[in-house]
């Protein structure tokens, strides 16, 4: 570090050292602009695109499938709601109205506890009904309950001829309790197995509801 020479009138202890220059910062460029390397810096490699000075934005989120599972095919898009509706019948819907087959089927079913009006209700909706599955039911339900109604009839008459208190009255009224009891085990069975849904053909009255409809059906 050179030392200026002392002026006229002034100790050569007073004099001030002189101050180092600082070095100058390298200007920064404006903002959105790509640095140019500077002396020293490790210079790109001839053929390669220049990196950008900041980073690229982060791309959208998009929901990730949990691991191990699969889209299912027709799940709705992520932000919509699934619109909820009817759940789809097996059978279809009647075409005595808006009610799925398996409803109507069952409900031929209750409408026989009513002895006339019942068996009447079921013998239009079997003429009017054009879905098979209820058709099905239909027929089944009036087998039952012309069954039931033959049964009540031939016990009443068999009491009243031959006196209730008679022997030869019980002995052959017993066999056609059986036969009502048997009845009344078909019936609950027939609709339930309507409202399930199930095309379930009961011994001796499903081949006869199969004749009414025109054979099986499956």
């Amino acid at each position: 570090m050179s030392m200026e020479p002392p002026q006229y009138g002034q100790s050569p202890y007073e004099q001030q050292p002189q101050q180092p220059q600082q070095p100058q910062q390298p200007q920064q460029p404006p903002y959105g602009q790509p640095q140019q390397p500077g002396y020293g810096d490790p210079q790109q490699p001839y053929g390669q695109p220049q990196q950008p000075a900041y980073p690229p934005p982060p791309p959208p989120y998009t929901p990730q499938q949990p691991y191990g599972q699969q889209a299912q095919y027709g799940q709705q898009p992520y932000g919509q709601q699934a619109q909820y509706g009817a759940p789809m019948s097996r059978w279809g819907m009647s075409s005595l109205g808006n009610m799925r087959a398996e409803m109507l089927a069952g409900l031929v079913y209750l409408v026989g506890i009513v002895p006339l009006v019942g068996f009447i209700g079921q013998i239009i909706i079997f003429a009017m009904e054009k879905n098979r599955f209820t058709k099905f039911h239909a027929a089944q339900a009036m087998a039952i309950g012309l069954v039931s109604t033959v049964v009540s009839i031939l016990t009443q008459s068999l009491r009243s001829g031959l006196g209730t208190d008679s022997s030869a009255a019980a002995i052959i009224t017993c066999p056609l309790g059986l036969i009502g009891l048997a009845t009344f085990v078909f019936w609950l069975w027939g609709m339930i197995s309507a409202f399930q849904g199930k095309p379930t053909k009961l011994p001796v009255i499903g081949s006869i509801a199969e004749g009414f409809i025109g054979g099986p059906i499956i």
